[in-house]
């Protein structure tokens, strides 16, 4: 948990059903990007990332919240996030994302071990 997600909204969120969203991977020359589709209502609290990287909203509105505060954003829109940031967003509208890191990294284990926190 991050400084930005009060307690009392993290033990909120922790009361209603979690559910697996979906992934699809892609990889090219130094590239490794990840496809998400996230339903009107949904809830994401995102991982701390190790490296600056760039997020792209293809469909939709959503509200990002970071220890910059919270801001709504609507597609298409690209994100540059920065390392040692750590995000939630609320899909206001049905959603879709994608995350693009450089790295020739492909096995998904290693991935998680290289990007993340």
């Amino acid at each position: 948990m991050s400084n930005f997600v009060p307690q009392v909204i993290q033990t909120e969120i922790e009361k209603h059903d979690q559910i697996e969203i979906p992934i699809e991977h892609f990889f090219s020359d130094g590239v490794y990007a990840r496809h998400m589709t996230v339903q009107e209502d949904g809830i994401v609290v995102g991982k701390v990332h190790k490296h600056n990287h760039l997020a792209i909203l293809l469909e939709g509105t959503v509200r990002v919240s970071s220890k910059y505060g919270t801001a709504l954003y609507s597609a298409p829109y690209v994100i540059n996030v920065n390392k040692g940031d750590k995000r939630a967003f609320y899909a206001v509208t049905k959603v879709k994302y994608i995350t693009v890191h450089a790295t020739e990294e492909t096995d998904l284990d290693k991935l998680e071990q290289e990007l993340v926190e």
